[in-house]
Protein backbone atom coordinates (compact mmCIF):
# COMPACT_ATOMS: atom_id res chain seq x y z
CA UNK A 1 0.00 0.00 0.00
CA UNK A 2 2.86 2.45 0.95
CA UNK A 3 4.88 1.21 -2.22
CA UNK A 4 1.10 2.00 -4.20
CA UNK A 5 0.95 5.33 -2.56
CA UNK A 6 4.18 6.14 -3.87
CA UNK A 7 3.41 5.31 -6.78
CA UNK A 8 0.59 7.28 -7.72
CA UNK A 9 2.41 10.44 -5.62
CA UNK A 10 4.87 10.47 -8.64
CA UNK A 11 2.43 9.66 -11.56
CA UNK A 12 0.42 12.53 -10.37
CA UNK A 13 3.53 15.55 -10.20
CA UNK A 14 4.70 13.54 -13.38
CA UNK A 15 1.24 14.59 -14.75
CA UNK A 16 1.06 18.05 -13.26
CA UNK A 17 4.46 18.94 -14.42
CA UNK A 18 3.45 17.40 -18.02
CA UNK A 19 0.39 19.58 -18.24
CA UNK A 20 1.77 22.71 -16.92
CA UNK A 21 4.69 22.10 -19.80
CA UNK A 22 1.83 21.32 -22.01
CA UNK A 23 0.37 25.25 -21.19
CA UNK A 24 3.58 27.30 -21.34
CA UNK A 25 4.08 25.99 -24.70
CA UNK A 26 1.30 26.52 -26.01
CA UNK A 27 1.46 28.69 -28.96
CA UNK A 28 0.37 31.84 -28.06
CA UNK A 29 -1.30 32.75 -31.39
CA UNK A 30 -4.35 30.26 -29.92
CA UNK A 31 -4.82 31.79 -26.60
CA UNK A 32 -4.00 35.41 -26.88
CA UNK A 33 -6.68 37.06 -29.17
CA UNK A 34 -8.94 35.23 -26.63
CA UNK A 35 -8.25 37.74 -23.64
CA UNK A 36 -10.48 40.09 -25.55
CA UNK A 37 -12.82 37.81 -23.68
CA UNK A 38 -12.38 39.07 -20.49
CA UNK A 39 -12.14 42.94 -21.43
CA UNK A 40 -14.54 45.17 -20.74
CA UNK A 41 -17.02 45.45 -23.96
CA UNK A 42 -16.36 48.84 -24.63
CA UNK A 43 -12.51 48.12 -25.51
CA UNK A 44 -11.97 46.54 -28.48
CA UNK A 45 -8.29 44.69 -28.94
CA UNK A 46 -6.55 43.94 -32.43
CA UNK A 47 -3.76 41.99 -31.69
CA UNK A 48 -1.64 41.71 -34.98
CA UNK A 49 1.52 39.55 -35.35
CA UNK A 50 1.48 37.13 -32.64
CA UNK A 51 4.09 34.35 -32.18
CA UNK A 52 6.08 32.17 -29.75
CA UNK A 53 4.65 30.50 -26.85
CA UNK A 54 2.78 31.00 -23.92
CA UNK A 55 5.98 31.15 -22.44
CA UNK A 56 7.79 32.93 -24.37
CA UNK A 57 5.57 35.43 -26.90
CA UNK A 58 5.34 38.28 -29.06
CA UNK A 59 3.13 40.30 -30.19
CA UNK A 60 4.11 42.69 -33.21
CA UNK A 61 1.48 45.30 -32.88
CA UNK A 62 -1.88 45.87 -30.23
CA UNK A 63 -4.40 48.26 -31.50
CA UNK A 64 -6.68 49.55 -28.66
CA UNK A 65 -10.01 51.59 -28.98
CA UNK A 66 -11.88 52.77 -26.36
CA UNK A 67 -15.90 53.13 -27.34
CA UNK A 68 -15.81 55.11 -30.20
CA UNK A 69 -12.49 56.40 -29.76
CA UNK A 70 -10.01 55.92 -32.72
CA UNK A 71 -7.75 53.17 -32.17
CA UNK A 72 -4.17 53.62 -30.89
CA UNK A 73 -1.04 50.94 -31.80
CA UNK A 74 1.44 50.09 -29.44
CA UNK A 75 3.99 47.51 -29.98
CA UNK A 76 6.23 45.61 -30.03
CA UNK A 77 4.98 43.41 -27.16
CA UNK A 78 7.43 40.54 -25.57
CA UNK A 79 6.96 38.70 -22.45
CA UNK A 80 8.73 35.91 -20.99
CA UNK A 81 7.34 33.99 -17.70
CA UNK A 82 9.95 33.09 -14.89
CA UNK A 83 9.59 30.50 -12.01
CA UNK A 84 8.16 31.42 -9.57
CA UNK A 85 5.69 32.70 -11.29
CA UNK A 86 7.18 35.74 -12.29
CA UNK A 87 6.11 37.69 -15.40
CA UNK A 88 8.26 39.89 -17.92
CA UNK A 89 6.86 42.12 -20.33
CA UNK A 90 8.79 44.72 -22.55
CA UNK A 91 6.82 46.90 -24.39
CA UNK A 92 8.63 48.81 -27.35
CA UNK A 93 11.94 48.53 -28.87
CA UNK A 94 14.70 46.27 -26.97
CA UNK A 95 16.92 49.08 -26.71
CA UNK A 96 14.33 51.76 -25.18
CA UNK A 97 11.76 49.47 -23.76
CA UNK A 98 8.99 49.89 -21.48
CA UNK A 99 9.99 47.18 -18.85
CA UNK A 100 6.76 45.53 -16.40
CA UNK A 101 7.21 42.70 -13.63
CA UNK A 102 4.72 41.08 -11.75
CA UNK A 103 5.43 38.45 -9.29
CA UNK A 104 3.63 36.93 -6.32
CA UNK A 105 4.99 38.07 -2.93
CA UNK A 106 3.71 37.29 0.72
CA UNK A 107 -0.31 36.76 -0.52
CA UNK A 108 0.03 40.17 -2.39
CA UNK A 109 1.46 41.13 -6.73
CA UNK A 110 4.15 43.08 -6.48
CA UNK A 111 4.00 45.52 -9.83
CA UNK A 112 7.30 47.18 -11.48
CA UNK A 113 7.16 49.90 -14.15
CA UNK A 114 10.48 51.23 -15.47
CA UNK A 115 10.42 53.91 -17.98
CA UNK A 116 10.71 53.49 -21.89
CA UNK A 117 10.45 55.90 -25.49
CA UNK A 118 6.89 57.08 -26.23
CA UNK A 119 7.97 56.14 -29.76
CA UNK A 120 6.05 52.73 -28.76
CA UNK A 121 2.95 54.17 -29.61
CA UNK A 122 1.43 54.44 -33.06
CA UNK A 123 -1.40 56.43 -33.90
CA UNK A 124 -1.72 55.55 -37.49
CA UNK A 125 -4.92 54.94 -37.57
CA UNK A 126 -6.50 58.21 -36.22
CA UNK A 127 -7.16 61.26 -37.86
CA UNK A 128 -3.35 62.87 -36.96
CA UNK A 129 -1.99 59.36 -39.35
CA UNK A 130 1.21 59.77 -37.18
CA UNK A 131 3.34 56.65 -36.95
CA UNK A 132 4.71 58.42 -33.46
CA UNK A 133 2.82 61.20 -32.10
CA UNK A 134 4.65 61.42 -29.09
CA UNK A 135 8.22 62.00 -28.40
CA UNK A 136 10.51 61.84 -25.41
CA UNK A 137 11.76 59.26 -22.99
CA UNK A 138 10.69 58.61 -18.91
CA UNK A 139 13.60 56.86 -17.15
CA UNK A 140 13.26 55.70 -13.84
CA UNK A 141 10.88 53.05 -11.81
CA UNK A 142 7.34 52.70 -10.26
CA UNK A 143 6.51 50.17 -7.80
CA UNK A 144 3.33 49.29 -6.55
CA UNK A 145 1.44 46.37 -4.66
CA UNK A 146 -1.64 44.67 -5.35
CA UNK A 147 -3.69 42.02 -2.92
CA UNK A 148 -7.65 41.57 -2.42
CA UNK A 149 -8.77 43.31 -5.63
CA UNK A 150 -7.23 46.76 -4.12
CA UNK A 151 -3.92 48.75 -4.39
CA UNK A 152 -2.46 48.37 -1.68
CA UNK A 153 0.43 51.09 -1.72
CA UNK A 154 2.88 52.21 -4.37
CA UNK A 155 6.40 54.36 -4.85
CA UNK A 156 8.79 55.63 -7.29
CA UNK A 157 8.28 57.89 -9.95
CA UNK A 158 8.98 58.14 -14.17
CA UNK A 159 10.31 61.83 -15.16
CA UNK A 160 11.47 62.79 -18.42
CA UNK A 161 13.35 66.37 -19.12
CA UNK A 162 11.93 66.91 -22.48
CA UNK A 163 8.18 65.74 -23.96
CA UNK A 164 6.64 66.45 -27.31
CA UNK A 165 4.38 66.03 -29.80
CA UNK A 166 3.95 65.93 -33.58
CA UNK A 167 0.80 67.58 -35.10
CA UNK A 168 2.37 67.51 -37.16
CA UNK A 169 4.88 70.45 -36.51
CA UNK A 170 6.83 69.87 -33.36
CA UNK A 171 5.14 70.78 -29.93
CA UNK A 172 6.79 70.94 -26.70
CA UNK A 173 5.20 69.83 -23.74
CA UNK A 174 8.48 70.32 -21.52
CA UNK A 175 9.70 67.90 -18.28
CA UNK A 176 7.47 65.22 -17.57
CA UNK A 177 6.73 63.61 -14.10
CA UNK A 178 4.25 60.08 -13.82
CA UNK A 179 3.66 59.09 -10.39
CA UNK A 180 1.05 56.39 -8.80
CA UNK A 181 -1.12 56.76 -5.75
CA UNK A 182 -3.39 54.02 -4.52
CA UNK A 183 -6.66 54.95 -1.97
CA UNK A 184 -8.28 51.45 -1.84
CA UNK A 185 -9.35 51.58 -5.33
CA UNK A 186 -9.30 48.77 -7.54
CA UNK A 187 -6.45 49.87 -9.49
CA UNK A 188 -3.40 52.59 -8.52
CA UNK A 189 -4.38 56.12 -9.72
CA UNK A 190 -2.10 58.28 -11.86
CA UNK A 191 -0.69 61.84 -12.41
CA UNK A 192 1.10 62.77 -14.98
CA UNK A 193 2.67 66.81 -14.64
CA UNK A 194 3.90 68.32 -17.78
CA UNK A 195 5.53 71.76 -17.22
CA UNK A 196 7.48 73.81 -20.28
CA UNK A 197 8.78 76.92 -19.10
CA UNK A 198 6.23 79.91 -17.86
CA UNK A 199 3.86 78.52 -20.92
CA UNK A 200 2.73 74.99 -19.62
CA UNK A 201 2.12 73.94 -16.48
CA UNK A 202 -0.58 70.93 -16.18
CA UNK A 203 -1.75 68.01 -14.59
CA UNK A 204 -3.34 65.29 -15.92
CA UNK A 205 -4.97 62.88 -13.80
CA UNK A 206 -7.47 60.11 -14.01
CA UNK A 207 -10.81 60.48 -12.72
CA UNK A 208 -12.93 57.04 -12.78
CA UNK A 209 -11.93 54.09 -15.01
CA UNK A 210 -12.95 56.42 -18.40
CA UNK A 211 -12.10 60.07 -18.07
CA UNK A 212 -9.35 62.30 -17.53
CA UNK A 213 -8.95 65.38 -15.60
CA UNK A 214 -6.74 68.26 -17.32
CA UNK A 215 -5.67 71.08 -15.01
CA UNK A 216 -3.62 73.87 -14.67
CA UNK A 217 -2.30 76.43 -16.93
CA UNK A 218 -1.65 76.79 -20.64
CA UNK A 219 -0.72 80.74 -22.12
CA UNK A 220 -2.24 81.73 -25.43
CA UNK A 221 1.03 81.68 -26.64
CA UNK A 222 2.33 78.31 -26.19
CA UNK A 223 2.15 76.27 -29.46
CA UNK A 224 -0.13 73.56 -28.47
CA UNK A 225 -2.74 75.89 -27.82
CA UNK A 226 -4.36 76.15 -31.17
CA UNK A 227 -4.31 72.58 -31.46
CA UNK A 228 -5.70 72.31 -27.66
CA UNK A 229 -8.46 74.75 -28.90
CA UNK A 230 -9.93 72.23 -31.21
CA UNK A 231 -11.44 70.18 -28.62
CA UNK A 232 -14.09 72.18 -28.01
CA UNK A 233 -15.71 75.35 -26.52
CA UNK A 234 -14.22 74.41 -23.05
CA UNK A 235 -11.02 73.76 -23.95
CA UNK A 236 -9.64 77.17 -23.72
CA UNK A 237 -6.52 78.91 -22.76
CA UNK A 238 -5.46 80.23 -19.65
CA UNK A 239 -6.26 78.21 -16.42
CA UNK A 240 -7.77 74.80 -17.40
CA UNK A 241 -10.15 72.25 -15.74
CA UNK A 242 -11.59 69.99 -17.98
CA UNK A 243 -13.04 66.81 -17.89
CA UNK A 244 -12.05 64.50 -21.11
CA UNK A 245 -13.72 61.11 -21.94
CA UNK A 246 -11.85 59.15 -24.76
Amino acid sequence: MKRLAIWLGLAGLGLTTFLIGLVCYFPAAAVIPRLSLFIPSHIQLDWQGIGGTLLDGRVQRLEIAIGNGWPIGVGPIGWHIESPGRLQLALGAPQTAWQLSVQPELGRLAWQVKGGSLAVLDARATPLALQHPLTGRFSGRLQFWTGGGKCLSSQGSLTSPALGMQLPDPVPLGEGLLQLSCDGADAPNWQLALKDGQQLDLALSNEGTQAVLVRGYLSPEHPLTPYWQLLGPDAGSGDIKVRMLP
